[in-house]
């Protein structure tokens, strides 16, 4: 496969608080992660740092899976471990009292992809033009969306739209989405400086262009940028064919 990523300030932002990963094991196998860091001055940036790091050190140090089960059963035992990992530097300090970040990721196996969400972070399928959000946001504003109590119409500019359920280094406890996703052309993922700006339809046109992947992703960032840059951007594309990562 071919994969890349790219990060960006924003023009609003005075630090960029996400953090992203693209990391090879042992066996050859790919993970990718974005975080989004949380907490604003509370140390949101040390907070996606700490969590790239952690896990990005673990996986690099791992044998091959033996199966989707067993590569699951791992994601959620590190990523576990990555929470509680931060939760105690929370404890450490006043400075990093309240820091947290959210993660969204994908495990590229030889014959399986699995997808990893914590927070507000996604992951978008493209698959013969069709985009698909495939992961679920762990916020306020869909939980109130699923119980019907706003419609649609109502998320993007809702005043809680930022608020989250879920997240790493807020508590011992932690929700964590696995699903296995095969059946796609490209794989997105981005923190919400990408997808709370930039419209669905925007996005897949462009992902449908046959450009190199750097230039993708420079669209998607240059779009959110065009929209306010009103927070920070990161992106991964990843597609079928040879692994490279410039």
């Amino acid at each position: 496969m071919y994969i890349a990523g790219k990060s960006d300030i924003g023009l609003i932002r005075s630090t960029n608080q996400d953090n992203y990963l693209i990391v090879k094991n042992k066996d050859n196998d790919v993970l990718a992660l974005v975080c989004d860091g949380i907490g604003g001055s509370k140390a949101g940036d040390v907070a996606s740092l700490s969590v790239i790091k952690f896990v990005g050190h673990a996986f690099s140090n791992t044998e091959a899976f033996s199966s989707a089960v067993s590569a699951k059963l791992y994601l959620e035992k590190v990523i576990r471990l990555a929470n509680d990992d931060l939760f105690a530097k929370t404890l450490e300090s006043e400075e990093y009292s309240g820091m947290g970040t959210t993660l969204v990721g994908a495990l590229f196996l030889s014959e399986h992809t699995l997808v990893v969400n914590v927070g507000d972070s996604r992951a978008y399928t493209l698959k013969d033009n069709e985009l698909r959000q495939v992961t679920t946001d762990h916020s306020l504003v869909n939980d109130l969306l699923q119980n019907g109590q706003i419609s649609s119409e109502e998320v993007d500019n809702h005043p809680q739209r930022n608020i989250l359920t879920n997240a790493l280094g807020v508590a011992h406890s932690l929700k964590i989405d696995i699903l296995e996703i095969n059946n796609y052309d490209k794989l997105l993922l981005c923190s919400d400086g990408l997808s709370g700006y930039v419209a669905a339809e925007a996005i897949k046109d462009t992902l449908k262009e046959a450009d190199a992947l750097e230039s993708i992703l420079s669209k998607l960032i240059n779009m959110a940028n065009n929209a306010g840059g009103y927070d920070n951007i990161t992106v991964i594309v990843a597609e079928r064919g040879e692994y490279s990562n410039e």
